[in-house]
């Protein structure tokens, strides 16, 4: 996938000298991608007989190896300006006909179902509103600091932690406001607000 974010580094250069650069920044920013990625991992290298990617990895190794690679892939493209994308599950690769004959071919899509199970709860963790902000532009919606007129808003300010690349939002405001006049030793120490008035 590296070679095919060079493609898009320069695809994008060509966009800009034809529509400019903020032009081709809001194009980048605003478009949906699509990743396909897994199943020819699996039919083309750790199930092929003609390769020994299969000796060098258990099914587990194999499976955190493609999931932490897909993972720095997807910060990659986040650096690229790709904000929104969608990706496809791996399909039952034991059902293919280049495997289905082969002996245990139904047990081959435990890799899917393994894969397909740790792909979701990584690729929810780019939609953590904490690494992002509700109001500006460019990488995690925060690249050009202070919100302004030229930014983009997020749908709703109070899933987010940060307003614009600085500060927080009101409800984080409120959270830390709420610790400080009666939080525990976790968060404030060594007393509260309110036990330091009492004092």
């Amino acid at each position: 996938m590296r070679h095919q974010f060079s493609y898009f580094e320069q695809t994008k250069k060509q966009i800009a000298q034809i529509i400019g650069r903020p032009a081709t920044d809001d194009l980048i920013y605003n478009a949906i991608y699509s990743f396909t990625i897994g199943g020819n991992d699996y039919m083309n290298n750790y199930l092929a007989s003609a390769i020994n990617t299969k000796n060098m990895y258990t099914p587990q190794q194999y499976q955190d190896l493609l999931i932490n690679s897909f993972k720095s892939q997807i910060k990659t493209g986040y650096y690229l300006g790709i904000l929104k994308f969608i990706n496809s599950n791996i399909g039952p690769i034991g059902c293919a006909p280049s495997v289905s004959e082969e002996v245990n071919a139904s047990k081959r899509n435990n890799y899917a179902v393994g894969f397909n199970a740790a792909l979701k709860p990584m690729l929810e963790r780019f939609t953590d509103p904490v690494s992002t902000a509700c109001c500006g532009v460019g990488k995690y919606i925060s690249i050009d600091g202070a919100c302004r007129t030229i930014s983009r808003l997020c749908p709703d300010r109070a899933k987010s932690v940060f307003w614009d690349a600085f500060h927080p939002t009101k409800k984080m405001n409120k959270i830390c406001n709420n610790q400080f006049l009666f939080g525990g030793l976790h968060a404030i120490s060594p007393i509260n607000v309110k036990k330091l008035l009492a004092v």
